[in-house]
């Protein structure tokens, strides 16, 4: 009876795994890249310092039509670029990195915030660390989609049949990513309200 719960355990993990196992290590690069981040500030001169200081001063006063503006933008060009990554056979380094780099933004900004005082650190904590996990969301998504569709035609310049539940159609494909484009539209705009809300108590 315990062999078979045992057995049964095993399968679902190994099923779960196989399901969600690609986006935990994606979401353990973005970590890694956060921890990488921390590390490399301390390796920062004084002119790097005051570039970053000059840039959060610049974004914490920003207004909700720039925030909105800046923040689309930015996601919105991400996306495209994931979108054209997954049409080139060997797209998968660069969607990856990707990944690795906002987590190394946001740990160089994190340890920049957290030494400029109580202010500072509650714009990191309550603004710029929501605002970055829900666009990571949109990123983990797409960098899935990217990948999957890029290895179609990884497998294809080798001459390898598709993997079964990875090929999707280019139309499929597109449908998806404006879908997510559009999501990233929405989530700025949820980031610059959120920004415009608690600034005002904490700015």
């Amino acid at each position: 009876m315990a062999g078979i719960q045992q057995g049964r355990v095993r399968r679902f993990l190994l099923y779960h795994f196989r399901k969600k196992g690609g986006t935990v290590l994606l979401g353990l690069l973005f970590l890694a890249g956060a921890f990488v981040g921390t590390k490399i500030y301390g390796q920062c001169d004084s002119e790097t310092v005051e570039l970053l200081a000059a840039l959060m001063g610049l974004q914490r006063n920003t207004t909700f039509s720039e925030a909105f503006q800046n923040g689309f933008l930015t996601e919105g060009g991400l996306m495209v670029l994931l979108f054209f990554c997954g049409f080139c056979a060997i797209g998968q380094p660069v969607a990856v990195f990707l990944l690795f780099y906002r987590g190394l933004g946001l740990g160089i900004a994190g340890t920049f915030l957290a030494q400029q005082g109580r202010e500072a650190f509650s714009y990191y904590a309550l603004i710029l660390l929501p605002q970055t996990l829900l666009f990571l969301l949109l990123q983990l998504a797409a960098t899935r989609e990217s990948i999957a569709f890029s290895l179609n035609f990884l497998r294809q310049l080798f001459g390898s049949a598709g993997v079964k539940g990875l090929s999707v159609t280019p139309r499929v494909y597109v449908l998806r990513f404006l879908f997510l484009l559009l999501l990233s539209g929405f989530s700025a705009f949820l980031g610059a309200l959120l920004m415009l809300l608690i600034s005002r108590w904490i700015l």
